[in-house]
């Protein structure tokens, strides 16, 4: 297993831990044209700028956004007052690793959140622990998840 960090040019970091080597390869190997996607363009508002101070969360937009998995994650999430574990999640989600989570909560929501004036953590937080040796993930819904439903 091995553990990823990724730079882009405009100083984002992606950290991915435990994924294998042919996840690896997959995951850094250019799109088949020689380059990869542009990130997609942020919405503008009526100020000319992308953040405002004065913006208020876009629930209803944001919630439009999401694709399929990730609405059927906040569900899950509601539903799971305490807590679940990534290995749960993952299941409920029909995934076959848990790896594939971070395709829900980066891209499909971490990306998204900012551009429609929301702070991830009140959508779902993450704690990272250790038990037993092993690494486990429990994601439990934030204040604001409702909204989102």
């Amino acid at each position: 297993m091995a553990n990823v960090k990724i730079t882009e040019r405009d100083g984002r970091i992606f950290e991915v831990s435990e994924i294998s080597f042919d996840e690896v390869r997959e995951l850094v190997r250019p799109n088949g044209n020689g380059y990869a996607k542009p990130p997609a363009k942020a919405p503008k508002h009526s100020d000319g700028g992308m953040f405002s101070v004065d913006r208020k969360p876009q629930y209803t937009k944001f919630k439009q956004a999401l694709s399929g998995h990730t609405k059927k994650f906040i569900e899950i999430l509601h539903q799971s007052t305490n807590g679940i574990s990534g290995d749960m999640l993952a299941e409920k989600l029909g995934f076959k690793s848990t790896n594939q989570i971070g395709g829900v909560t980066g891209g499909g929501i971490g990306k998204l959140a900012p551009k429609f004036n929301i702070k991830l953590d009140t959508i779902y937080t993450k704690e990272v622990t250790r038990q037993n040796g092993s690494r486990v993930v429990i994601y439990k819904p934030g204040p604001d998840i409702e909204k989102v439903l």
